[in-house]
């Protein structure tokens, strides 16, 4: 049950992490 939430925290660091990639990756085509 705990590696369940670490895994999920893992994947919620993930997913805000690509958010800020996504987020850069327009500013700079702009």
């Amino acid at each position: 049950m705990v590696h369940l939430m670490s895994a999920y925290r893992e994947f919620e660091a993930v997913q805000r992490a690509m958010k800020i990639l996504m987020t850069d990756m327009n500013s700079k085509l702009i």
